[in-house]
Protein backbone atom coordinates (compact mmCIF):
# COMPACT_ATOMS: atom_id res chain seq x y z
CA UNK A 1 0.00 0.00 0.00
CA UNK A 2 2.63 2.32 0.91
CA UNK A 3 4.24 1.79 -2.60
CA UNK A 4 1.04 2.27 -4.36
CA UNK A 5 0.21 5.59 -2.43
CA UNK A 6 4.00 6.52 -3.04
CA UNK A 7 4.07 5.90 -6.52
CA UNK A 8 0.74 7.83 -7.05
CA UNK A 9 1.62 11.63 -8.40
CA UNK A 10 0.30 14.32 -6.47
CA UNK A 11 -1.53 16.95 -7.96
CA UNK A 12 0.85 20.15 -8.24
CA UNK A 13 1.22 22.70 -5.74
CA UNK A 14 0.19 25.85 -6.22
CA UNK A 15 0.76 29.44 -4.16
CA UNK A 16 3.14 30.07 -1.39
CA UNK A 17 5.29 26.88 -0.53
CA UNK A 18 5.07 25.53 -3.71
CA UNK A 19 8.31 23.45 -3.74
CA UNK A 20 6.37 21.46 -1.04
CA UNK A 21 4.81 18.33 -1.92
CA UNK A 22 1.07 18.64 -1.56
CA UNK A 23 -0.80 16.10 0.15
CA UNK A 24 -1.63 12.72 -1.67
CA UNK A 25 -5.12 12.38 -2.63
CA UNK A 26 -7.19 9.48 -1.30
CA UNK A 27 -10.07 7.71 -3.06
CA UNK A 28 -13.16 6.54 -0.87
CA UNK A 29 -11.90 2.78 -0.27
CA UNK A 30 -8.19 4.30 1.20
CA UNK A 31 -10.29 6.67 2.97
CA UNK A 32 -12.70 3.67 4.17
CA UNK A 33 -9.61 2.41 5.71
CA UNK A 34 -7.68 4.96 7.62
CA UNK A 35 -11.06 5.42 9.30
CA UNK A 36 -11.84 2.33 10.01
CA UNK A 37 -7.95 1.73 11.21
CA UNK A 38 -8.27 4.92 13.23
CA UNK A 39 -11.23 4.50 14.79
CA UNK A 40 -10.18 0.63 15.53
CA UNK A 41 -7.08 1.50 17.70
CA UNK A 42 -9.22 4.56 19.03
CA UNK A 43 -10.94 2.13 20.86
CA UNK A 44 -8.37 -0.03 21.71
CA UNK A 45 -6.69 2.42 23.46
CA UNK A 46 -8.68 5.21 24.75
CA UNK A 47 -11.55 2.85 25.86
CA UNK A 48 -9.30 1.33 29.05
CA UNK A 49 -8.73 5.14 29.98
CA UNK A 50 -11.93 6.15 29.76
CA UNK A 51 -12.89 2.85 31.94
CA UNK A 52 -10.11 3.74 34.13
CA UNK A 53 -11.48 7.35 34.88
CA UNK A 54 -15.17 6.18 35.13
CA UNK A 55 -14.41 4.21 37.74
CA UNK A 56 -12.44 6.45 39.49
CA UNK A 57 -14.80 9.09 39.30
CA UNK A 58 -17.57 6.64 40.55
CA UNK A 59 -15.57 5.61 43.56
CA UNK A 60 -14.74 9.30 45.20
CA UNK A 61 -18.61 9.84 44.48
CA UNK A 62 -19.49 6.57 46.23
CA UNK A 63 -17.02 7.70 49.58
CA UNK A 64 -18.49 11.06 49.29
CA UNK A 65 -21.76 10.16 49.53
CA UNK A 66 -20.55 7.69 51.95
CA UNK A 67 -18.85 10.21 54.20
CA UNK A 68 -22.08 12.50 53.80
CA UNK A 69 -24.36 9.75 55.10
CA UNK A 70 -21.90 9.62 58.28
CA UNK A 71 -21.86 13.57 59.37
CA UNK A 72 -23.75 14.49 62.08
CA UNK A 73 -26.52 16.29 61.56
CA UNK A 74 -26.14 20.10 61.09
CA UNK A 75 -22.29 19.90 59.74
CA UNK A 76 -21.49 22.06 57.09
CA UNK A 77 -17.94 20.23 56.32
CA UNK A 78 -17.54 19.12 52.71
CA UNK A 79 -17.02 15.37 52.85
CA UNK A 80 -13.28 14.70 51.00
CA UNK A 81 -13.20 11.62 48.84
CA UNK A 82 -10.33 10.24 51.69
CA UNK A 83 -7.81 7.74 51.20
CA UNK A 84 -9.65 5.10 50.16
CA UNK A 85 -10.05 6.07 46.47
CA UNK A 86 -7.55 4.43 43.21
CA UNK A 87 -4.41 5.91 43.13
CA UNK A 88 -4.58 7.14 39.80
CA UNK A 89 -5.05 5.28 35.97
CA UNK A 90 -2.68 2.49 36.00
CA UNK A 91 -3.80 1.41 39.64
CA UNK A 92 -7.18 1.58 38.58
CA UNK A 93 -6.47 -0.66 35.34
CA UNK A 94 -4.48 -3.51 37.29
CA UNK A 95 -7.47 -3.57 39.71
CA UNK A 96 -9.87 -4.05 36.82
CA UNK A 97 -7.40 -6.54 35.34
CA UNK A 98 -7.29 -8.46 38.47
CA UNK A 99 -10.91 -8.57 39.12
CA UNK A 100 -12.28 -9.46 35.77
CA UNK A 101 -9.31 -10.42 33.66
CA UNK A 102 -8.09 -8.32 30.19
CA UNK A 103 -11.84 -8.26 28.77
CA UNK A 104 -12.84 -6.14 31.61
CA UNK A 105 -11.11 -3.39 30.36
CA UNK A 106 -13.74 -2.81 27.37
CA UNK A 107 -17.11 -3.58 29.54
CA UNK A 108 -18.92 -0.81 30.85
CA UNK A 109 -18.30 0.23 34.97
CA UNK A 110 -20.65 -1.67 37.42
Amino acid sequence: MRRALAARKAPPAVGRGAAAAAPLQLNMVERFVCGATGGAVNSLVVTPVEHARNRIVLEVRALRLARSAERPAGSSAVAAAGTGARQGNADTLRRIVAELGVGGLWRPPP
